[in-house]
């Protein structure tokens, strides 16, 4: 139905205009793209501003755009476009990972923790967020939020329980959620103390009301950027090992 210059190929449940639709002449090229990206970065400081729902819309528009491993609808998307559900989870969210250091110190949840969430996030618990912990980064009783960053919306992404695919589509879809936000001029950040901590935590997922079936997978914050940047950041690049007939400069 993409390629068919007539609209003589039908597929059950697609329909021309609204399924398959036209599309416009694409006037990006790569330098116009590497722009955009060096333009977009993870915004933790944002303005007062609240982010209206029509632009929400246009993100998750965008979301639904994004390609997937097994399902199209496989991935739930709760939108948190509320100051005081975030601020009531906030403190759930601290106590949570405060708590983490006082679970490390026992030997038999130490071990169970390493159990059941794999040697990945085992080490990232202990090497990065441990560490934090031990300073006080996720303390908000000095007033500074270090979890949702004060930001006037969040994102999550969920699915049930043995998904196929699901936290690769979820990682897709939220890339494509950053791209969105940075193209609508708001800024994000992927956050990913919150999913863990709803899975964990009942309170927490009463809270966000992500339903017991599912397990919460990624989620971003956003919001109007407090400031601007006037220039990118030029990463380094990745340790790449080409298997070609062509020589590569």
């Amino acid at each position: 139905m993409a390629i068919c210059a007539t609209n003589s190929i039908t597929i059950d449940g697609l329909e021309y205009g609204k399924d398959i639709v036209d599309l416009k002449e694409f006037a990006a090229d790569y330098d116009r793209f590497r722009c955009f990206l060096l333009q977009r970065r993870s915004v933790r400081n944002f303005s007062d501003v609240p982010v209206p729902n029509m632009v929400i819309e246009k993100i998750i528009d965008s979301v639904s755009l994004a390609p997937f491993g097994a399902d199209a609808s496989n991935i739930n998307i709760t939108v948190v476009n509320n100051k005081d559900i975030l601020a009531n989870a906030l403190p759930l969210l601290s106590n949570f990972y405060n708590n983490i250091e006082k679970w490390f110190k026992n030997p038999f949840i130490r071990y169970m923790i390493r159990r059941n969430a794999g040697e990945n996030s085992y080490r990232t618990l202990r090497d990065h967020i441990l560490p934090m912990v031990k300073i006080g980064h996720y303390d908000i009783k000095n007033g500074i939020d270090n979890i949702t960053r004060r930001a006037p919306s969040l994102i999550i992404f969920h699915s049930q329980k043995g998904t196929p695919e699901a936290i690769e589509d979820s990682h897709i879809k939220l890339t494509y959620a950053l791209l969105a936000t940075h193209a609508l001029g708001l800024g994000a950040t992927a956050i990913g103390l919150i999913p863990p901590a709803i899975n964990k935590d009942k309170k927490i997922r009463e809270v966000f009301q992500i339903p017991q079936s599912e397990v919460a997978l990624a989620s971003l914050i956003i919001g109007y950027p407090k400031y601007h940047l006037k220039k990118g950041v030029v990463r380094r690049r990745f340790n790449v090992n080409y298997l070609s007939n062509e020589t590569v400069k």
